[in-house]
């Protein structure tokens, strides 16, 4: 029987998902929509996310010194000793996290670092971008790379390594020393 058919294209016709043994190899970018509300609660999440890693990097700068042995004995003493122990403001998640941050990693110039999950969370939230997402970026990364190698050079040439390589972070020192 002839019945109305719209016109197909040859897309249309053809199945577009390739198949291997029956099962699909495609993703559903449909899921990773956001609804309104997960969006907004994203945003508020990657906002406070973006503050407390702030507060925690500053707080390593006057604290990190006496967090340091505390830090030392976490795979031995109760978390709940050493979160008494902690001088960190946000206690043993921000003595650990900073460390890694600004001790291990890049030094002070971690301190920019909170600023791109700020941003993403403000983009979800109120649906403008604060500053422009992907320069900023750019901007945020080149800089702490960069402010971490120079910090690392000026201490490395000043030899105040026992008392000042936190400036640098281990990637600043590492870079220097090579």
């Amino acid at each position: 029987s002839n019945s109305y058919r719209t016109s197909l294209s040859d897309a249309d016709e053809q199945p577009s998902k390739a198949k291997r043994g029956g099962r699909q190899l495609s993703f559903d970018w449909d899921a990773l929509t956001l609804s309104t509300k997960k969006s907004l609660a994203l945003g508020v999440v990657l906002m406070l996310f973006g503050v407390l890693l702030e507060i925690a990097f500053l707080s390593y700068i006057f604290t990190g010194a006496d967090d340091q042995s505390v830090l030392d004995a976490l795979s031995s003493s109760s978390l709940k000793k050493i979160g008494r122990e902690t001088q960190n403001v946000l206690g043993v998640f921000g003595a650990v996290v900073s460390q890694v941050f600004v001790y291990r990693w890049f030094g002070i110039a971690s301190l920019v670092l909170p600023l791109i999950p700020f941003m993403v969370g403000w983009k979800l939230f109120f649906g403008s971008e604060l500053l422009p997402m992907i320069r900023t970026t750019k901007e945020v990364l080149f800089y702490t790379l960069w402010g971490s190698t120079l910090l690392g050079y000026a201490v490395f040439m000043s030899h105040t390594e026992p008392s000042l390589s936190f400036l640098s972070g281990g990637f600043g020192y590492a870079v220097n020393a090579f």
